[in-house]
């Protein structure tokens, strides 16, 4: 690595120097010493769950999910997301992309009632940049998802999903119209950077 000495200070002007300590004059936790956030998203008050859940089927989702060599994940995420689909309305498209898998991806896929899938070969051979193939392929999704009608879109992934119904739910306790897109959580240190 390459340093330039002379942008470095010296240690005679680190000893001219004066530091003062910093101090906090006000030891109140972040959100009670700021002021009320009024761009906030606002709670829906929903009499019960029932009605919420109601409301719910009223929506029509399309959910998006892209597959590569996911074969092993393929049970236990039909498992996890059957119940979230489950909530909406009943023209629900599940559409999923399978580009250049080595196992059994596709052939479980197929055996999956649900799912439209679509299927797109030697992706690898042209991008071979991961974030670019996700994004290629995502876009190919989005693109089938807005020849349908539909409310939400939820793009989801098969290797990492932790949220369960009752998380996933809670979205929609506030008023969905200040938003245009929500994002993954955390969970694990993970985030989805190709969204």
């Amino acid at each position: 690595m390459f340093v330039n000495t002379r942008l470095l200070p010296t240690l005679e002007s680190l000893q001219e120097s004066t530091y003062y300590p910093y101090t906090i004059s006000d030891h109140r936790p972040f959100f009670e010493r700021e002021g009320p956030q009024l761009n906030l998203l606002q709670q829906i008050s929903y009499s019960s769950d029932e009605d919420l859940f109601h409301h719910l089927r009223s929506l029509w989702l399309v959910k998006l999910a892209c597959a590569r060599n996911v074969e092993t994940y393929i049970g236990k995420f039909e498992n996890h997301i059957e119940p979230i689909v489950d909530l909406f309305h009943s023209s629900l498209r599940i559409l999923i992309l399978e580009s250049d898998s080595k196992d059994k991806t596709l052939e479980k896929l197929y055996k999956w009632s649900r799912v439209q899938v679509y299927k797109h070969s030697y992706i690898v051979r042209s991008i071979t940049r991961r974030s670019q193939h996700i994004s290629y392929c995502r876009n190919k999704l989005l693109n089938k998802a807005r020849e349908l009608t539909f409310d939400y879109i939820f793009a989801v992934d098969f290797d990492v999903f932790t949220n369960n119904i009752f998380d996933f739910v809670s979205n929609f306790r506030y008023n969905t119209d200040g938003w245009s897109v929500m994002i993954a959580s955390a969970n694990y240190g993970y985030y989805d950077v190709w969204a």
